[in-house]
């Protein structure tokens, strides 16, 4: 007799929560079928039967824990356009210092390259809200390409995460590279206003960081 919709559903909220607590404190490659099976009660045939593998449990797990985290960023901004942009990069960099087990487990992830940047698809459906906004304000040009442009953002990003992952790069760094970074990609790809603050912000920014306005 198969089990109600609503245990199932149940059941892998469960499997992929412990799976992405287990990714935190033991990496990507460290995360055992076993340990998950000790941890959520369900036997090692029933999550091999569920998922048809580890690396198809945890991109269900880093995807579903990926669209709850972007859905809460997005309840609390109010702004458009570039200030929303901006405001969901101070979230994610928020949520990456404060939340220690979603980062570290998402850092594992990147880290263990078994996702496919391509399948990474939360983000880049948010960046390019943001960038349709900026477009929509006319300080975009029509032949900019919102995915490509989206999806480099995201690369950038996760590029950063990895080595904050790998403490390479100080939290107290972070926020201002996630900033640099985007300002970087769409300062040729933007007009008036929206250009302008970029530059003004990246000016500011490399002078925290490096003590200079200079460029």
């Amino acid at each position: 007799m198969e089990e109600p919709e609503d245990k199932q559903l149940e059941r892998r909220r469960v499997i992929q929560l412990q799976a992405w607590r287990l990714m935190a404190e033991k990496g990507y490659d460290g995360l055992t079928m076993r340990e998950l099976s000790r941890r959520t009660g369900a036997s090692t045939r029933t999550l091999y039967e569920m998922y048809g593998g580890k690396d198809a449990l945890l991109a269900e797990a880093f995807q579903e824990r990926l669209r709850l985290v972007f859905e809460h960023f997005e309840s609390e901004i109010t702004s458009t356009g570039l200030a929303h942009l901006i405001d969901l990069n101070e979230a994610i960099v928020r949520s990456i210092v404060t939340s220690d087990n979603f980062s570290r487990a998402y850092a594992s992830v990147l880290a263990s390259a078994k996702i496919s940047i391509y399948d990474i698809k939360t983000p880049v459906v948010h960046f390019r809200r943001c960038l349709e906004e900026i477009r929509d304000t006319g300080d975009m040009p029509d032949w900019v390409d919102l995915d490509l442009t989206a999806l480099r953002i995201m690369i950038n990003q996760n590029g950063l995460m990895i080595q904050w992952g790998n403490r390479t790069i100080g939290s107290e760094r972070l926020a201002a590279l996630y900033q640099m970074n985007t300002c970087e990609t769409l300062i040729p790809l933007t007009t008036g206003g929206s250009r302008e603050a970029m530059q003004e912000r990246l000016r500011l920014l490399h002078a925290s960081l490096v003590g200079s306005t200079v460029f």
